[in-house]
């Protein structure tokens, strides 16, 4: 992180944040019965956790070093 507060990412993070972002707006919502309108799953789906724990985990703000 800068001393502005700006995240820089590489280009490989910010693919994967891409690929995050996409298969959290496939399995977002819910049909009239509750289920996903993706695969079917009753919601949350796996997938759509799975997605949040991977990216929840893999783009946490560094600690500052004093």
């Amino acid at each position: 992180m800068s001393r502005s507060g700006t995240v820089y990412y590489a280009s490989t993070a910010l693919d994967e944040l891409e690929r995050a972002q996409s298969q959290l707006d496939a399995h977002i919502g819910s049909d009239t019965g509750g289920r996903c309108p993706t695969c079917g799953e009753e919601v949350p789906c796996a997938a759509r956790e799975k997605t949040v724990m991977v990216g929840t985990a893999g783009f946490e703000p560094a600690t500052p070093r004093l």
